[in-house]
This record gives C-alpha cells, sequence and structure tokens, in this order.
C-alpha cells in the first residue's frame, strides 16, 4: 500500500494505481472526486499519526472503512502545496506554508522509501527539494509539458548511463536527470535552465 500526502483528486495516485500499487489518499480538503480509499485530514497531522502507531481509517468510494497501519505500508508519496515556490504567489504576494522539508523529516523517521514531487520553483526556493529528479509527461507519452521535481529515497534512485528516449538524447541521473520533452523548456542543461 501506499499513501499519497496531499493527493488532491488523485493525478499521482492514479499513476501509482497503474504501476500496481493499492494506493490510499489523504488530503485536508474533501476530495469527492478522489478514486481510492480516502481520508480527509491534514497531512501533517496524519503523517505524526501512523509514526505513533495509530490505525488511521479510510474510506472507499461506497463507504467501506479500510484500516490502515504503517507496518503495511510499502511507500510514503507526497506533492504539497506549490504556492509558496511559484511565479503566481510572487504576483498575488501572499503567505503560504513551507511544507516540504515537514514532509521529509516525517518521510524519513517512517523509514519507508518515499517520493515527494513539486513545481521548478521559480527563483528563490526556500523550501527546495533534495537531489531531484526533473520529469515532464512528454517524456512519459502524456500530453502535457509541466515539469516536475522529484526528491526520492536511494532505493528509487538508479544510475544510468546516456541513452535515448523517441529519438532524442537524454542524460541519466548520475548527470542531473534532465528533461528531454519538446515544451517550451527543450532540453535544459540543468534543472535552473527549466524555470
Amino acid at each position: 500500500m501506499i499513501v499519497d500526502f496531499y493527493c488532491c483528486e488523485g493525478g499521482a495516485s492514479a499513476g501509482y494505481a497503474a504501476a500496481g500499487f493499492s494506493v490510499v489518499g489523504v488530503d485536508r480538503d474533501p476530495q469527492p472526486r478522489y478514486p481510492f480509499p480516502f481520508l480527509q485530514m491534514d497531512a501533517l497531522e496524519a503523517m505524526d499519526r501512523l509514526l505513533a502507531g495509530e490505525w488511521l481509517t479510510f474510506h472507499t468510494k461506497n463507504g467501506m472503512p479500510l484500516f490502515a497501519h504503517i507496518s503495511l505500508m510499502a511507500a510514503w508519496v507526497g506533492s504539497p502545496p506549490c504556492q509558496a515556490r511559484t511565479k503566481a504567489q510572487k504576483i498575488q504576494g501572499r503567505e503560504h506554508p513551507l511544507l516540504i522539508a515537514p514532509t521529509r523529516e516525517r518521510f524519513i523517521r517512517s523509514g519507508l522509501p518515499y517520493v515527494i514531487e513539486n513545481v521548478v520553483p521559480d527563483g528563490f526556493d526556500p523550501d527546495p527539494l533534495m537531489d531531484p529528479v526533473l520529469l515532464c509527461g512528454e517524456m512519459f507519452e502524456i500530453e502535457t509539458y509541466r515539469h516536475r521535481l522529484f526528491e526520492r529515497t536511494s532505493i528509487w534512485k538508479h544510475r544510468s548511463t546516456r541513452s535515448t528516449w523517441r529519438g532524442r538524447q537524454r542524460w541519466g541521473a548520475d548527470q542531473c536527470l534532465v528533461s528531454t520533452c519538446t515544451s517550451s523548456a527543450t532540453s535544459p542543461a540543468s534543472i535552473a535552465d527549466a524555470r
């Protein structure tokens, strides 16, 4: 079982489910379109309760309860809200919580493999991901061209060498994996170039 914290409507959850994982989601807001067992709760609170050894109750679409304990979990994943990292946030000048560091701290304490996903920050990043990989939907033949960064535990890191993808060159993780998509951020030499 994978727990998707900050799950929203379940885009990332759907990807993990397509890869063969059982997925449950946690979000502080109601998510009536979330297709998997769901728990409405603050993500950090849910992590703290799981770390304390508590069982959490998720509910399926038909209302059936699904009880989950950290001992039953294969990994934790999450996409903390990204407003503090975006250009739109700077224009609006609103304050938003920085949730990547507290999420990482809890993910590490869980002892489980983890992935934290977020947007490429606009300029200075007060809450950075550590050693992230940059991916784009086009790399997977998905018709979305938004670049996303992924921090992951070493169990999901791999060393790949130079390879090709759909006829274009890309570099492996040991060369700071970069996008090979044909969007406006075509083949950036580094994550910074994708901004």
